[in-house]
Formats: C-alpha cells, sequence, structure tokens
C-alpha cells in the first residue's frame, strides 16, 4: 500500500493493522524530511491547539501561535498539507478506499487513521 498526500506519494506502508476504528501501518517515507514535518504538523493539530491558553488577548494568542510554529520549524503550509486530502492506494495505483482521515504521523514512523 501507498500513502500520498494531496495527490503525491509520501511513503510506502507496511505491517498494516486494523483495532476499531483505528488502521496504522509502520511507513518509509519517500522524503524524510517531509513526512517529519507532517510528524511536527499532527503534533500541532492535536496537541498545541489543545492547551489552555489562558486569558490571552487574540493579539498574545496571534503570538503564541506563531512562535509554537516557529519552534516546531513549521509553516501554515505545513498544516494545511496535513489537513489536506489523504489516500491509500495499492501498489497498481488502484484506490484501496478512496480518502481516508489520518489522524497522527509519529516519528516513529507509524501512521494511524481511518478508513
Amino acid at each position: 500500500m501507498k500513502l500520498y498526500s494531496n495527490g503525491e506519494l509520501v511513503g510506502s506502508l507496511t505491517n498494516y493493522f486494523y483495532e476499531t476504528p483505528w488502521a496504522s501501518a509502520r511507513i518509509e517515507p519517500i522524503e524524510p524530511e517531509l513526512y517529519e514535518r507532517l510528524c511536527r504538523a499532527s503534533h500541532f493539530l492535536s496537541i498545541v491547539l489543545d492547551e489552555n491558553w489562558g486569558d490571552l488577548t487574540e493579539e498574545e494568542e496571534n503570538r503564541v501561535y506563531a512562535q509554537r510554529l516557529a519552534e516546531l520549524q513549521i509553516t501554515e503550509a505545513d498544516l494545511s498539507r496535513f489537513q489536506g486530502t489523504w489516500e491509500i492506494r495499492e501498489s497498481d495505483h488502484r484506490d484501496r478506499q478512496g480518502v481516508i482521515w489520518v489522524n497522527t504521523c509519529d516519528p516513529d514512523r507509524w501512521v494511524t487513521w481511518r478508513w
């Protein structure tokens, strides 16, 4: 199986397993640096945005938001890419199940999604 983000190949998937409602597999990324940015975007979207930022003004929130992006060395484009269209295709390029929702990409090269 192959994982695609916005129509671009991200990597090959192995060690697939399914545990309701999540599917997971190990990825061998085509571009390790891109995959690492996607992992940091995943972290930002699942952890950082859920943090309690207290009673910050909008200006302070924007500053903290930009600071956290910089700390993780990611951009709005990386976030948009992670939130874009993901697909899993067989090696002959047929869609397996069409579009999927990727929940996490982790640095240990495991990807979790829902069919």
